[in-house]
């Protein structure tokens, strides 16, 4: 896989991605770009260019907005299951799991998304997006308020 390139997203802690850049082996740097924090109207073009996103979260309030643009976008997804968890189970079929969370475990899973047929799971992935469309929110949210309403 020399012709990959991994893209990190995200806004440093301190707000300098030097400290990181200096963990890369020598070797790698060519392929690695730290791309800071991304703009919401950038979002989408960056998915779409995706052939795999990775979410390293490390607790139970990680699955977030991002983890559904991923899913939307049909881009496959590598993570650990509290995104399985925070979505009550059902995304163990659209995302390849690791619970090790050692660089040989989260490897091992990029390379075989990367080498899978993702159909299946993207399909799955963009069905599970249809119910956080703000018409699927807006009855939910209905629905508990006809609920509490009703005692």
């Amino acid at each position: 896989m020399s012709d990959c390139r991994l893209l990190v997203a995200g806004a440093a802690r301190n707000g300098s991605t030097a400290e990181y850049q200096r963990l890369v082996p020598p070797s790698c740097r060519k392929h690695l770009f730290f791309l800071g924090l991304i703009e919401d109207d950038e979002r989408a073009d960056l998915y779409a260019s995706a052939d795999l996103f990775v979410l390293p979260a490390r607790f139970g309030g990680s699955f977030s907005i991002m983890a559904l643009e991923a899913l939307a976008a049909g881009v496959p997804i590598v993570s650990t299951p509290f995104v399985s968890r925070a979505h009550r189970g059902r995304h163990w079929q659209t995302v390849y799991l690791y619970d090790d969370y050692s660089l040989r475990a989260i490897g091992e899973k990029i390379t075989l998304a990367l080498q899978a047929d993702n159909t299946r799971r993207i399909a799955q992935g963009r069905t599970i997006v249809e119910e956080y469309d703000w018409e699927a929110t807006t009855r939910q949210i209905l629905a508990v308020y006809a609920a509490a309403l009703a005692g």
